[in-house]
């Protein structure tokens, strides 16, 4: 998945991209 796509799901479910940066550290990132 491209980045900006990856964006604007990620702002659809009411996330940041520092809040998917945190959720890939965390190893709970829904997009791979």
């Amino acid at each position: 998945m491209d980045e900006s796509s990856k964006e604007i799901l990620m702002e659809l479910l009411g996330y940041t991209s520092d809040d998917c940066e945190t959720l890939e550290k965390e190893g709970t990132v829904l997009f791979q």
